[in-house]
């Protein structure tokens, strides 16, 4: 599950942080950053997904560009665990379930790692 939930990201706040993006890879043009706003906004942006997405490639990419999937594809997952996984890891004096967090999703109690 994506740890990136809310609002998706308006045009503006795109743009906003695609300014970093422009200072950090010259060769990135104004096409690219009109249809990378779009690719972003359809797929479900939230804004801190954006902002991490664009520091995560000016950190990563050795290129003197970047390719729109390499920022599309950026996402950060936490795994989702059932009361029964998580119980089948305690023992005797051991417990689990401290390490784990509770979240409600759908209606139902799952648990992440903390």
């Amino acid at each position: 599950m994506s740890v990136y939930t809310g609002e998706i990201a308006t045009k503006d706040q795109v743009f906003s942080q695609a300014q970093k993006l422009i200072a950090a890879f010259p060769e990135i043009t104004g096409d690219f950053i009109v249809l990378l706003t779009d690719r972003l906004t359809d797929n479900g942006f939230t804004p801190q997904r954006v902002k991490d997405a664009f520091n995560h490639v000016i950190d990563t990419n050795p290129y003197k560009r970047p390719s729109i999937a390499d920022i599309i594809s950026f996402d950060r997952k936490v795994k989702l665990f059932t009361y029964s996984e998580i119980k089948a890891k305690c023992s005797p004096g051991y417990s689990a379930f401290e390490k784990y967090e509770r979240v409600h999703i759908d209606g139902k109690v799952r648990f992440i790692e903390k």
